[in-house]
């Protein structure tokens, strides 16, 4: 089953880097780097659950995190990177919600994808990949959020189906 449709919204813009002033120390052009391979990266997330191949998700957090080059990776644990991950997970936490929603009310096929029982491993995956705990607390409030999706479109669907 395939989410997006010709009307789903792109990702919206992230932060840049010229919006926030650094601390001494960090580099603009490592942060510049990161938020620019992090967009990337929460555009694959978000092609994929658009895709509903949440079982992707994981690969490509392990890949991601993992995978980080070592000149970025000590910007990583630095307040100002934690934020800008936070900002970011939420616009896209809050993207991926406004596509799903109006998508739940086309029951037909919402039932057969098990968004309810893929979506509780996406914190597992979270935790694997070693992500930052602080970046935790989005993820969970996106949790939060698409258990409100999927409890709506349950009652929905026994509704009006």
């Amino acid at each position: 089953m395939v989410i997006k449709s010709v009307s789903s919204p792109l990702l919206p813009d992230f932060p840049s880097v010229r919006d926030i002033a650094l601390p001494p120390g960090i580099p603009r052009e490592r942060v510049t780097s990161f938020l620019m391979m992090y967009r990337t990266h929460c555009h694959r997330i978000y092609d994929t659950i658009m895709r509903a191949s949440l079982e992707e998700v994981q690969n490509f957090l392990l890949h991601f995190w993992q995978g980080m080059p070592s000149h970025l990776v000590g910007i990583l644990g630095t307040n100002v990177v934690v934020n800008m991950v936070g900002v970011c997970d939420s616009i896209l936490y809050r993207t991926i919600c406004n596509v799903l929603m109006p998508t739940v009310l086309q029951c037909k096929d919402i039932l057969d994808w098990d968004l309810g029982e893929k979506g509780h491993h996406i914190e597992d995956y979270h935790e694997i990949a070693g992500i930052q705990p602080e970046t935790g607390e989005h993820l969970h409030e996106f949790r939060r959020v698409l258990d409100v999706v999927i409890a709506l479109s349950d009652v929905w669907c026994k509704e009006f189906s």
